[in-house]
């Protein structure tokens, strides 16, 4: 028996091992079947065993005897199917092509910025919203704030974008929502301020925005949420498009304030160029200029701008990609301040100012994954801008970042490091013009994922800082969110997130007059005066939110639809606000400084329902709304209503819908939040026939706005205009759009902004463009 056990386990040994060396094999490439283009980390799944396509979109797996079903999956594309048979040692090779999935179904965007690699939008455990490209061609924007404007709950208040009402206006520094390009930051070095005009908008491919805190990942100015914008993705099919508009600004209906004689006009072109010649290398660039006369007397701008970007992959090592992106820019920029009076002169500047910039970014890059396909990436900036002769500013970005993935267990952990150096050489600045500044961390964030049901999400940042004599660390901040698939197309999300923000060079150290007190007489003292605050303390908080998403799929793919709701609740403390202050140094008029709010707290709900028809895939129409209502406090307000709890939660979510505030001299004062709309409502309509004639409307409404600056009240005009019955109702926008596309290759399209002529402000004393006519000429190939 002992001899019949011991031939066994050699028959068995052997038979294994015979099998081990015996086995079939099954190797491939994957491509995109339009553009030829490898597909990197598509899954291969053979039953029992399965992979990932490597750099070159390549697999392999070995398979025992029999037939085996190969499944290719890979977010954006059909499903890959074919049953195949093994035996005695075959080796099958296959070359598949994959096909993209329709457009615009809804959830399945492929997203990057909620986690640092790629995932589904529905399955992001923060709340997200894409923006195609064909969005910016449809509204002829300028700048990418024209674009983000779109997306629901996010607004930007005269070139400062606030999501949620996080944030609001704050005299042009300072910024509660990241920027980022490709990964890179992209907040000014002296402001902390996001400048839209060195922004790509003619090479978007992708926009990302994340509504809530993020600033594990990307750090200070992150608190309120993060702005990610994709360039474009060349491939081996050359991409040519070139834009030129004509645009007039047409009179507004109170013709007292109308300072022009003929409609003020404005023009300007673009172009993009981007190809992936060879197999190893892939290029784009791009550019633009116009000329922009603005509704304000005298504010006119220009701008060239040419933005570029290269890749290289090593011919000897596939697996080591490199390249260089940058930008170089010449504008001349206008910023109003402050109108004269709310009559003949709200066009007219009594305080602005202009000035010429020279803006250039050098991004040199490279990737390389190791044997184990653990992926190294390391990102570098150079960001110089000479906004003037005495001004410079220069900033140094350095970002390592080590991704691996567990398949097995089903595991993502990036970890990474950041670090960026800041020059200022500011004349405005207290103290003397030259500042520097430094800040280095450490991020990690590990996602882990249950199936196909349920990603847990977490990650801690650890940050030291140190703005010329002033430095310190944050403590660590953490973030952690789950999304689970509840139904078929239903999703459940939960996130929280730590926030900080450490107030820019300007905040602290500005010290600028704005305006002349006489406006016959420009030797006359200042009419406001922004003052330094060298003790102002970095920004803490806390964002939170629950979120539905369900998603509705016809079986003929002929009407798809998402539907998400969320609610969230954010805290902060020491929040930086401008606010009139006294000052026995100054001559002005009025005195404004940067100052901590001890505490805030703002709440409520977003909801969003996006509807897409496509017949015959030759006629769609989209149908988009999305409301966002936030109740924003400053808990410690010297303004209080004695009536309004704000001690406990159920005295703050009892009072959301009540008045907040009370009267002084008869003008309505609150305790909210300085310049934040407190109801938000977007729509969006867009029918497209035979793939040639597009029509599209989208409306805007505003709600008043309840906390301003109440200096302001000594300005000509704002008494008036804040008590008006039409401000206090808010603002609807309507912009309309017509598009008609012949020879395949050229779109002609007209553009009417605000075309109800509202007159109307997002702050105080500054109003948006009347009615605005704008004619386009597409070209693309």
């Amino acid at each position: 028996m002992n001899y019949f056990k011991h031939f066994l386990f050699i028959y068995l040994s052997l038979a294994y091992l015979l099998n081990a060396y015996t086995q079939n094999k099954v190797s491939g490439i994957v491509k995109d079947a339009k553009s030829k283009d490898a597909i990197i980390g598509a899954n291969v799944d053979c039953g029992k065993l399965s992979t990932n396509t490597d750099i070159d979109g390549r697999f392999e797996l070995n398979l025992e005897d029999g037939t085996h079903d190969v499944v290719i999956s890979y977010l954006g594309y059909n499903n890959y199917s074919k049953n195949i048979t093994l035996a005695n040692n075959q080796t099958i090779s296959l070359e598949i092509e994959m096909d993209e999935e329709a457009k615009n179904v809804f959830g399945q965007d492929l997203v990057i910025t909620g986690s640092m690699f790629e995932k589904k939008a529905s399955e992001e455990v923060i709340s997200i919203e894409v923006i195609k490209p064909q969005l910016m061609l449809g509204v002829n924007a300028l700048r990418i704030d024209e674009v983000a404007r779109r997306v629901s709950g996010l607004n930007v208040a005269d070139g400062q974008a606030n999501i949620r009402s996080g944030s609001g206006w704050a005299y042009g520094v300072g910024s509660r929502v990241m920027f980022i390009v490709d990964g890179q930051p992209m907040l000014s070095p002296d402001r902390g301020d996001v400048k839209w005009t060195q922004l790509p908008v003619e090479a978007m491919g992708q926009m990302e925005v994340l509504k809530g805190a993020t600033s594990v990942l990307y750090g200070s100015s992150a608190m309120n949420g993060t702005i990610h914008l994709q360039t474009v993705k060349p491939t081996k099919t050359p991409l040519t498009r070139f834009t030129a508009f004509q645009s007039f600004i047409l009179p507004p209906k109170r013709k007292e304030i109308k300072w022009w004689d003929f409609p003020v006009l404005s023009f300007g072109a673009t172009f993009l160029r981007a190809h992936k010649p060879k197999d190893n290398f892939e290029y784009f660039v791009s550019g633009s200029v116009y000329l922009n006369n603005t509704q304000f007397k005298g504010g006119q701008e220009y701008m060239a701008r040419l933005n570029y970007k290269t890749r290289w992959t090593s011919k000897r090592n596939p697996k080591l990609s490199y390249g260089v992106a940058g930008s170089l820019l010449f504008n001349r920029e206008y910023e109003f301040f402050i109108w004269e009076n709310g009559k003949d002169g709200a066009y007219k500047a009594n305080a602005a100012q202009d000035f010429n910039n020279i803006r250039v970014l050098v991004d040199p890059y490279m990737t390389v994954y190791d044997k184990k396909d653990n992926k190294h990436e390391i990102k570098t900036r150079s960001y110089f801008n000479r906004p003037s002769f005495a001004t410079k500013t220069f900033l140094e970005n350095i970002d390592y970042t080590f991704g691996k993935n567990f398949k097995k267990i089903g595991l993502n952990l990036i970890v990474g490091t950041n670090n960026q150096m800041l020059f200022i050489n500011v004349p405005a600045f207290v103290g003397g013009g030259v500042k520097f500044g430094n800040l280095f961390a450490v991020y990690s964030q590990l996602d882990k994922r249950f199936g196909d049901r349920v990603t847990l999400s977490g990650g801690l940042r650890w940050e030291t800082y140190k703005y010329q004599d002033v430095k310190g660390f944050t403590p660590p901040i953490g973030r952690f969110g789950v999304n689970a698939r509840v139904g078929k197309e239903s999703y459940i999300r939960f996130n929280i997130g730590q926030a900080f923000r450490f107030p820019s060079f300007a905040e602290r150290f500005v010290n600028q007059p704005v305006g002349s007190y006489d406006l016959n007489d420009s030797t006359t003292a200042p009419l406001l005066r922004v003052l330094p605050n060298e003790s102002l303390q970095p920004e803490y908080g806390w964002t939170s939110e629950i979120g539905f998403q369900q998603q509705f799929k016809s079986n003929n793919n002929i009407y798809n639809a998402q539907f998400d709701a969320a609610i969230y609740w954010q805290e902060y403390k020491n929040l930086v606000d401008f606010g009139g202050t006294e000052d026995s140094t100054s001559n002005a008029k009025i005195n404004l400084r940067a100052q901590n709010i001890s505490k805030a707290r703002i709440a409520g709900w977003d909801i969003s329902f996006k509807n897409n028809f496509n017949i015959n895939n030759k006629n769609t129409l989209y149908l988009n709304a999305g409301y966002v209502y936030a109740f924003p406090i400053e808990l410690n307000s010297t303004v209080n209503n004695p009536n309004f709890d704000n001690t406990t939660i159920k005295g703050y979510l009892k009072n959301m819908f009540k008045y907040v505030g009370k009267q002084i001299g008869g003008i309505d004062f609150y305790q909210v939040l300085k310049y934040r709309n407190r109801h938000l409502l977007t729509l969006d309509a867009e029918y497209t026939y035979n793939q040639k004639l597009t029509l599209g409307m989208d409306v805007r409404y505003y709600s008043n706005f309840e906390g301003f600056d109440q200096v302001f009240l000594g300005i000509e005009g704002v008494p008036e205009y804040l008590g008006s019955d039409d401000r206090t109702k808010g603002a609807w926008v309507a912009n309309a759009r017509v598009f008609y596309n012949f020879a395949k290759k050229h779109t002609l399209g007209c553009i009417v902004k605000n075309f109800t002529n509202k007159e109307y402000w997002l702050r105080v004393g500054k109003l948006e463009s009347p009615m605005s006519l704008t004619m386009q000429y597409r070209m693309e190939f």
